[in-house]
């Protein structure tokens, strides 16, 4: 009986799932040509970034891109109405992911999806 009730008040009072439309960020993904390298002899290289930026006052503790294939970034973050923050989806030379298809963000104790069309 103590499992049900534990598992029906983590049901009702856990994350819930939202639709982005109504989601207090906003989320965008880029791309940015990185040259830094080049005057130390090495090459230049795409260099892909996730941009968040915040529609009222939020905290943020998970983000999965891609249903955490590509990465998952679960640092909490404060954002004030206007802040925005950037995540990189690249290393160096190497994408951790080449196609943003899909992010979720756990936001305000709440989970917004926002899908892409790469």
């Amino acid at each position: 009986m103590k499992k049900i009730i534990l598992v029906l008040s983590l049901f009702l009072f856990g994350c819930q799932s939202s639709s982005a439309d109504k989601a207090p960020i906003k989320v965008a993904t880029g791309w940015e040509y990185n040259t830094f390298m080049v005057k130390y002899g090495g090459s230049a290289y795409n260099m892909h970034y996730l941009y968040i930026t915040a529609l009222e006052n939020v905290t943020i503790t998970k983000i999965e891109v891609n249903r955490g294939n590509c990465a998952t970034f679960d640092k909490p973050s404060n954002l004030k109405f206007g802040d925005k923050k950037e995540y990189k989806l690249s290393t160096g030379s190497s994408s951790l992911c080449d196609d943003v298809l899909e992010v979720s963000v756990e936001a305000n104790n709440e989970i917004y999806t926002f899908t892409f069309n790469e």
